[in-house]
């Protein structure tokens, strides 16, 4: 009979931590269950502007990485029913594109063009490159 009370008194202690434990960690939340943990600080690229670019921290404007350089290619697809945006007129596509800057540009210029806009720093690009 003795161990049959002990037991109990085990089992009842048991029992009574199990339920004293969470109720402690209950009250060990935050006052505000409903506290925004992550919060999301976004701007939609269609209202940004200049003003909103921040340079990328530690970016180095030299055409030479820090371990190794790569070799990048851009391949670029000429579709017989559909002419390169760059060569349309300003604003001409559903998507109001090309812009001013960078439309009417002639057919046999289209690899020229994108070769200077994506490795040589210009008023177009804004002296940004592939590479900085």
């Amino acid at each position: 009979m003795k161990r049959s009370r002990t037991a109990g008194a085990i089992v009842a202690a048991l029992a009574l931590s199990l339920i004293v434990v969470p109720a402690t960690a209950v009250r060990a939340a935050p006052a505000d269950p409903f506290r925004v943990v992550d919060p999301q600080r976004w701007a939609n690229p269609d209202h940004m502007t200049w003003d909103d670019y921040v340079p990328v921290p530690g970016a180095d404007r030299p055409a030479t990485g820090s371990v190794r350089n790569f070799r990048i290619a851009l391949v670029t697809l000429d579709y017989p029913d559909q002419p390169f945006v760059v060569t349309q007129a300003p604003h001409s596509t559903v998507f109001g594109n090309p812009q001013p800057s960078a439309s009417g540009i002639a057919r046999a210029d289209v690899p020229a063009f994108y070769r200077d806009f994506l490795n040589t720093p210009g008023a177009l690009n804004r002296g940004h490159t592939l590479h900085a």
